[in-house]
């Protein structure tokens, strides 16, 4: 596949996702009415650095996502990142789909999933062959407490076999009943013994209908890229 179609390709996939998260933040209450025990949101947000798991995988972007709740237990959704401008290695652009189903208890919740990563580009790390998708299972355990300490562990299958451990807390202060600010510091642990840690601090507003927005930013530091930055701003809405 030539250059121009591969960026023909990400435009497409870009522009098709983007699209169905406007469209979706569009709808109002009638789409509530007529989906019954579902709910869902749609996001669009742009951050000044894509940053993942201690890594800074682009400069800006533009992140739109789109999900479906089932009850309150099954989820299913597509997100995207799609970089403004070339970086080293051209556009980064990358679009996965989301699966999850979490058990409630009084006391705690289990959810279980798994993501289908696609990005441009992509190599095997071992023999250099190029592929454009990759799978990661997960399971998370959340305490039902003031501080929601959460325990996450992933599986990569494709690209590495390789583990991911995350710990966080996520407290909230409510400043009133549509503002309120969210801190979540977490510390991270890679199966080869790299690690990171750092923390999310996020104001957010809620509107009228469904409507939300949110201003945060990032700060994390890693044993393998050092310190990094990013600020972001959403907006989206939930039916």
């Amino acid at each position: 596949m030539n250059t121009q179609s591969i960026v023909n390709r990400s435009r497409a996939r870009c522009s098709a996702l983007l699209g169905a998260c406007l469209l979706a933040t569009c709808l109002t209450g009638g789409v509530r009415a007529a989906e019954g025990t579902w709910s869902g949101s749609s996001e669009v947000t742009i951050v000044s650095d894509y940053l993942w798991r201690g890594f800074k995988l682009a400069d800006a972007s533009i992140q739109p996502s789109l999900t479906g709740v089932y009850s309150d237990k099954f989820s299913i959704g597509v997100w995207g990142s799609y970089a403004v401008e070339d970086g080293d290695n051209g556009k980064y652009n990358e679009t996965d789909f989301l699966a999850s189903y979490t058990l409630n208890q009084d006391a705690y919740s289990v959810t279980l999933g798994g993501t289908v990563y696609r990005a441009d580009n992509l190599r095997d790390p071992n023999t250099g062959a190029p592929f454009d998708s990759y799978f990661e299972s997960f399971v998370s355990m959340t305490f039902k407490h003031k501080l929601s300490p959460t325990v996450t562990f992933w599986r990569e299958y494709g690209r590495l076999s390789t583990n991911y451990i995350e710990v966080s807390i996520n407290p909230t202060l409510n400043l009133n009943e549509k503002t309120r600010v969210s801190f979540r510091p977490y510390v991270g642990f890679f199966e080869n013994s790299n690690d990171y840690y750092g923390a999310d601090v996020a104001l957010n507003r809620d509107f009228e209908k469904g409507f939300y927005g949110r201003v945060s930013v990032t700060l994390i530091k890693s044993s393998f890229a050092g310190e990094r930055f990013s600020a972001g701003v959403a907006t989206g809405y939930r039916w």
